[in-house]
C-alpha cells in the first residue's frame, strides 16, 4: 500500500540506491546481445564546483533519452565525466589556496599540480553526488576525468600524429591574452562588458598636404581634410604608438586621392602608410582608421596582408614596452591612456572626445581586461592543402552524416568551419596536460623533439612548459572516453558504440567544442563523431533574463530539489523546451509541476481505494465495455506518439502528450468512469474496469518514467495490483495491439457530459442535478456513465417547460437542458462572442504588422494558434446562439 504523500526527500535517495545496486545502468543488462546501442559521451562538467541550472538541463535531457532507450531494450551507455577546465580550474584553486595562506612561490610545479588533482577529484565526488540527485542514470563505473591516463595517452598520440603530418607549428601570431592569469586564452573564456567610455579624434600629419573633403567632428565644428593631415576616431589611443598605417574604404571617394601618401605618427616620429581594404568600415567615426597589428585582431590580419610591421607597445605584463618610447615605456596601459591624450592634446593633435558606450572584452575568470598581442604560441593547421581538416569536417556536415537538431543550426556549423582560422592549443599554465615537446639545451628551442618521454639523453632536453588548450582535449571527448573503456580500436575505428549515437550540449559552445571536436574526430578516424547532436537552448528566469550572481536572480538546483524533489524540476526544465531555443524557468513553475507528481501518486491512492490490493485476473481480450475500448485506443494512440517524439528528438512534445494524457484523460476523465462504474453493482463491469484501468496505469507508469523517474518508481515499487517485475527502470515500453472501434458512443457521450457541464459552469449551478433531453438513446454502460457523471436526470422533450427548455447544440444534434436563467445565459454568450471577437481583431492587426516579421518564429506560431483557437470558439459560439434564438 502506498504512503498518504509521495515522500520524495526520503525516497529519492533510496530509490537511486536501489538503480544502483541493481546495475541497470550498465548498457551490458540489456537482454537482446544483439540489441543497438544508445550511448552519449555526456558533456563533462569542470570539476572545480557545483553543478548549476544549465548542468541540470543537459542532464535531464540526456536522462529522458537514455532511460526510454533502456525501457526500448537498447544498450544504454551514458557515460560520464569531468572535465580538469584549464584556466578556470587553476584560478579557483589558486585563490583557494592563498585564502588557506599558502605561498604559492613556494610551490613547484608538479606540486602544485598533485594538490590539484587531489582537489578535482573531491570536487568530483561531490559534484557526483550531486548529479545522481537529478536523477541521471549513468554507468558510474566508467567515470572519466579528462587527465585520466588512459585519455592522457590518446591525446599525446594525436598530437604527435599532427606533428608528422605537418598540422601542428609552433609561431607568433595575434592571441587574446590575460595579463591577470599570464596566459592566452579562447575567445570562450573572453566576455564582452558595455562600459561608458570616449571616442578620441586624433590628426596624423600629411607629409605632403592636399586639399580633401571636410568632416564633421563631435564638437560640430568641420575639419577640413587633408590640408594639415587625416583624422582618425579611436578608444584606445595608447595603442597608436604602435600603428603601422592608416586605412581607408577603396570605394569611400574622400579619401581616394590619399591612399598610397604617408603621415606622421604622432608622439614617434614614424612615417605610416595610407591603405585601402574592404574590410574598413566607413561609417566608423571619420572613416579613417588606424592600424595597430600587434593589438587588434581584424588589424592584425590586415597588417599580415599588406605587409606591415607589428610593433607590440604592451607586454604581457600589461605595461608598455620598449618600443612605445622611453616617455612611456613601464606604464600601465591605462596608465599611457591618459599620458597619450596629454601629450596629444599638447601638440594640438587631440581634435576631440566625445563620451560613448562600447563593449570591452574581459577575461571571464580574472575579470580584467583582455590584451590582444602577438605571442609565441602553439597552432593548429586546420586548412592545410591536401589534408585540411575543416574541409574534411566541412564535407561531412554537408553530406547530412550528422542529424542536427534543430536543422537550422546546420548553416551555423557551415559558416564557423567555413571561417575557421588557425587554431590556438597551447596555454601558459601548470594546470592540465603539459604539451608533448622537448627542446634541446642551447638550441634556442630551435631543435625540437615530439613525444611523451625526452629523447636517449634526457638530461640536454627540456621540455615544453606550456599546457594544451582544455578544447584541445575535449575536443577528442568522443571517441576517448569510448577508447579508454575498450569500447572502441582506434587502429580499426569500428564499434557498436562509436560514431557515439547522440551528443547534447547547450547552443553556446556549438561553435568551440561540437566544431572542435568534428575536427579532430575526422582527423583521427576519418568519420563523425556521433550520429545525432541535439543543442539545447540556454536556462534564463521568468522574464527571459539571463542568470548571474550580480543580478541576483539565479537559481540553485538543489534547493530546488529539495523542496519541490528533483521530478517536478525536471519536468519544469523539459515541458516547453525545443531544440536550440532559450526556456524560461522559475521556481513557481516548479511548484505548478510538483501538482502534476501529486496527481499521479493520488491516482494510485484511488485505484487502491476503488480496486483493492490485490492484482485483477481479467485478460485484455473480449472487452465488453466501451470505456475500455476506448480508453485502450487512447492509450495505444499515446504511448506511440511519445515513443516516436523522443526517437526524434522532440522531448517538449512527447513530455506534453504524455502529461496531457495522464491528467486529462486518465485522471480527469477515466478515474471517474471507474468510479462509476467500480460502484455500479455489476460484477463483470467491475472485474473489467479494474483490470483496464490497472493495466492503463501501469503504462502510464512506464511512459512517464523517463520524465519523472523517482515518483513513477516508488508507486511501481509499492503498489500490489498492476503486473511487474523487479524494476520499473528495467521495463519493458509498452508494445499496444490496435484496439477495435465500438468505444464512439462513449466518446459521444463524453461530448454531452462537456456540453452539460458547460451550460452548468456558466449558470453557476454545478454541482446540481437537472433534467436533459437527448435525441437518441445510449446502451446500459454509457447512460449509467452520462447519467452519473454529468448529474442529470434523461427525460422526453416534452417533459420539459418551454420556458425553461435551454438547446445546445453538439455534433450529432441538440440537446435540451432545463434551467432557469436562459437570459442569463445567453447574455453571457453574448459577452464571450463579443471578447473572442475583439480578440481576433487584435491578433490579426498583429500578425499583419512587424510583429510577423521581426519575432522568434516560435512566438509568431503561438499567437497563429491562438487566432485559430479563437476563431474556432467564436463559429461555435455563432452556432449556439443560433439555436437559442
Amino acid at each position: 500500500m502506498l504512503e498518504k504523500f509521495f515522500e520524495f526527500k526520503k525516497r529519492e535517495s533510496e530509490l537511486y540506491k536501489l538503480w544502483e545496486a541493481s546495475g541497470c545502468f550498465k548498457p551490458e543488462v540489456a537482454k537482446d546481445s544483439k540489441a543497438p546501442v544508445f550511448n552519449i559521451s555526456m558533456p563533462p562538467p569542470n570539476a572545480n564546483g557545483e553543478l548549476h541550472l544549465g548542468h541540470a538541463f543537459g542532464y535531464t535531457v540526456m536522462d529522458i533519452l537514455g532511460r526510454f532507450r533502456r525501457l526500448r531494450g537498447e544498450k544504454v551507455l551514458l557515460h560520464p565525466g569531468k572535465d580538469h577546465a584549464g584556466i578556470q580550474t587553476q584560478v579557483v584553486f589558486e585563490k583557494k589556496l592563498k585564502s588557506e595562506g599558502v605561498d604559492l612561490s613556494g610551490k613547484s610545479i608538479n606540486e602544485l599540480y598533485d594538490s590539484c588533482y587531489e582537489f578535482c577529484i573531491d570536487r568530483a565526488q561531490y559534484m557526483r553526488n550531486q548529479e545522481k540527485t537529478i536523477g541521471l542514470s549513468a554507468d558510474w563505473s566508467r567515470e572519466l576525468f579528462t587527465l585520466d591516463p588512459r585519455l592522457t595517452d590518446i591525446i599525446y598520440e594525436t598530437f604527435e600524429r599532427m606533428w608528422k603530418d605537418g598540422l601542428v607549428y609552433r609561431a607568433p601570431r595575434i592571441v587574446n591574452w590575460s595579463v591577470f592569469s599570464q596566459t592566452s586564452i579562447s575567445d570562450v573564456e573572453v566576455e564582452y562588458k558595455e562600459q561608458a567610455g570616449k571616442l578620441w579624434y586624433l590628426l596624423y600629419p600629411m607629409l605632403q598636404p592636399q586639399e580633401g573633403p571636410e568632416i564633421s567632428l563631435p564638437s560640430q565644428e568641420t575639419y577640413k581634410v587633408g590640408k594639415v593631415g587625416l583624422v582618425t576616431a579611436t578608444t584606445r589611443p595608447e595603442t597608436m604608438l604602435g600603428d603601422s598605417a592608416l586605412a581607408v574604404h577603396p570605394d569611400d571617394q574622400r579619401y581616394s586621392t590619399f591612399v598610397g601618401k604617408m603621415v606622421k605618427l604622432p608622439l614617434t616620429g614614424r612615417e605610416i602608410p595610407i591603405i585601402a581594404d574592404k574590410r574598413v568600415d566607413p561609417a566608423y567615426g571619420t572613416g579613417v582608421i588606424k592600424i595597430t597589428p600587434a593589438h587588434d585582431f581584424l588589424d592584425y590580419e590586415l597588417g599580415m596582408d599588406h605587409g606591415l610591421k607589428i610593433i607590440q607597445v604592451i607586454g604581457k605584463d600589461g605595461r608598455m614596452t620598449e618600443q612605445a618610447g622611453p616617455a612611456f615605456k613601464g606604464m600601465e596601459a591605462r596608465d599611457c591612456r591618459t599620458a597619450v591624450v596629454e601629450a596629444l592634446s599638447k601638440e594640438g593633435l587631440l581634435l576631440a572626445e566625445e563620451t560613448i558606450k562600447h563593449k570591452v572584452p574581459v577575461s571571464e575568470r580574472g575579470k580584467d581586461i583582455v590584451e590582444p598581442l602577438v605571442s609565441d604560441q602553439w597552432w593548429v593547421n586546420v586548412d592545410k592543402p591536401g589534408m585540411s581538416l575543416k574541409r574534411k569536417a566541412l564535407s561531412f556536415i554537408k553530406e547530412g552524416r550528422i542529424k542536427i537538431y534543430p536543422q537550422r543550426f546546420t548553416v551555423l556549423f557551415e559558416q564557423w568551419l567555413e571561417n575557421l582560422k588557425d587554431w590556438n592549443i597551447s596555454r601558459q599554465l601548470w594546470w592540465g596536460h603539459r604539451i608533448p615537446v622537448w627542446y634541446k639545451k642551447g638550441s634556442n628551442q630551435k631543435e625540437i623533439y615530439v613525444g611523451r618521454t625526452a629523447p636517449s639523453t634526457p638530461g640536454e632536453w627540456e621540455q615544453e612548459v606550456d599546457v594544451f588548450d582544455t578544447w584541445f582535449s575535449s575536443g577528442q571527448w568522443a571517441f576517448s572516453t569510448v577508447a579508454a573503456e575498450g569500447l572502441l580500436d582506434l587502429k580499426k575505428a569500428e564499434s557498436d558504440f562509436f560514431p557515439t549515437h547522440t551528443m547534447v550540449m547547450g547552443r553556446d559552445i556549438l561553435l568551440f567544442w561540437a566544431c572542435r571536436m568534428l575536427l579532430l574526430t575526422t582527423y583521427r578516424l576519418d568519420t563523425i563523431p556521433w550520429k545525432n547532436i541535439f543543442f539545447t537552448g540556454l536556462i534564463r528566469d521568468e522574464h527571459g533574463q539571463k542568470m548571474s550572481k550580480s543580478r541576483g536572480n539565479g537559481v540553485e538546483p538543489g534547493e530546488v530539489i529539495d523542496k519541490f524533489g528533483a521530478d517536478a524540476m525536471r519536468l519544469a526544465m523539459v515541458m516547453g523546451a525545443t531544440a536550440g531555443n532559450d526556456i524560461n524557468f522559475s521556481v513557481k513553475k516548479v511548484e505548478g509541476y510538483s501538482k502534476f507528481v501529486n496527481k499521479i501518486w493520488n491516482a494510485a491512492k484511488l485505484l487502491e481505494l476503488k480496486i483493492g490490493a490485490e492484482k485483477p485476473q481479467s485478460s485484455m481480450a473480449d472487452l465488453q465495455l466501451q470505456s475500455s475500448r476506448w480508453i485502450l485506443r487512447q492509450l495505444k494512440s499515446v504511448s506511440d506518439n511519445v515513443a516516436s517524439k523522443l526517437e526524434s528528438f522532440e522531448l517538449s512534445v512527447a513530455s506534453d502528450e504524455a502529461y496531457r494524457f495522464t491528467w486529462n484523460i486518465y485522471c480527469d476523465w477515466y478515474l471517474e468512469v471507474i468510479k462509476v462504474l467500480m460502484d455500479s453493482g455489476n460484477e463483470s463491469w467491475k472485474k473489467e474496469a479494474a483490470s483496464v484501468a490497472s493495466y492503463v496505469y501501469k503504462n502510464i507508469l512506464v511512459m512517464l518514467h523517463p520524465f519523472i523517474p523517482f515518483v513513477t518508481e516508488d508507486i511501481y515499487q509499492n503498489i500490489s495490483l498492476i503486473d511487474k517485475t523487479k524494476l520499473l527502470a528495467a521495463e519493458k515500453w509498452p508494445e499496444l495491439a490496435a484496439i477495435n472501434a465500438n468505444g464512439e458512443e462513449f466518446e459521444l457521450a463524453m461530448e454531452i457530459i462537456g456540453s452539460i457541464r458547460s451550460v452548468k459552469s456558466v449558470l453557476q449551478i454545478p454541482h446540481q442535478e437537472i433534467r436533459v433531453a437527448l435525441n437518441r438513446t445510449f446502451q446500459p454502460e454509457v447512460t449509467l456513465l452520462l447519467k452519473s457523471l454529468a448529474k442529470v436526470e434523461l427525460v422526453k422533450e416534452s417533459d420539459i417547460k418551454a420556458d425553461l427548455a435551454l438547446k445546445k447544440p453538439y455534433s450529432l444534434g441538440t440537446l435540451v437542458c432545463e434551467v432557469e436563467g436562459k437570459d442569463q445565459y445567453k447574455s453571457k454568450l453574448e459577452k464571450q462572442r463579443s471578447d473572442n471577437e475583439k480578440l481576433i481583431a487584435q491578433l490579426d492587426a498583429k500578425l499583419c504588422g512587424p510583429f510577423a516579421t521581426h519575432a522568434k518564429p516560435e512566438l509568431v506560431e503561438q499567437e497563429k494558434e491562438k487566432l485559430e483557437q479563437a476563431k474556432n470558439a467564436l463559429c461555435a459560439l455563432e452556432l449556439e446562439l443560433k439555436v437559442l434564438r
